[in-house]
């Protein structure tokens, strides 16, 4: 018995963490991303800007931020999996990603 309540407290709390996450999930985009309508964030130290990213077809697409005052790194993910980051080792206030992407949903970072 005892060891039945311990399955079923476990099972619970599986659940829990479960659902905890797909809402926090759910919760993690700032937005969408459409072509050539720009977006306008505010960033504090060691945050990330999160935007979804829905193409019909595949197309070649440039992304690009623009900051006064840091040094900004572009990711897209798809389902998770790191697809194309542009790091931003100079230093400059402007990064650019140059990337091919086929139908589907991204995550731009």
């Amino acid at each position: 018995m005892n060891l039945r309540r311990h399955g079923l407290g476990f099972l619970l709390l599986f659940a829990l963490l479960a659902m905890t996450f797909s809402v926090v999930s759910a919760q993690s985009s700032d937005g969408s991303l459409t072509v050539g309508q720009p977006v306008i964030g505010e960033l504090a130290a060691n945050d990330t800007l999160t935007y979804d990213y829905t193409l019909a077809q595949a197309s070649a697409v440039t992304l690009e931020v623009i900051s006064d005052s840091i040094q900004s790194t572009i990711r897209i993910r798809q389902e998770g999996a790191l697809f194309a980051e542009q790091a931003n080792l100079t230093g400059e206030f402007t990064a650019s990603l140059n990337a091919f992407l086929g139908a589907g949903t991204y995550t731009v970072e």
